[in-house]
């Protein structure tokens, strides 16, 4: 297989995908990482959630306050 010279056809074709590609890679990292803060966040949510309601709950069935 030929290699092909610097500055040769091929060669720029690597090149030119290379901005886009790293764009893409920033967009897809930048995703996942929103979408693991909004797990965490929802996590927080039922927690703080359960926390409040479940002593409640508690003191409603036993008649206790």
């Amino acid at each position: 297989m030929k290699k092909p010279f610097p500055g040769d056809k091929a060669d720029m074709t690597l090149y030119s995908d290379l901005p886009a590609d790293i764009k893409m890679r920033i967009r897809q990292a930048q995703n996942r990482a929103v979408m693991s803060a909004n797990a965490e966040m929802i996590r927080m949510y039922w927690d703080g959630t359960l926390a409040v309601w479940l002593p409640n709950a508690r003191a409603d069935r036993t008649g206790v306050n």
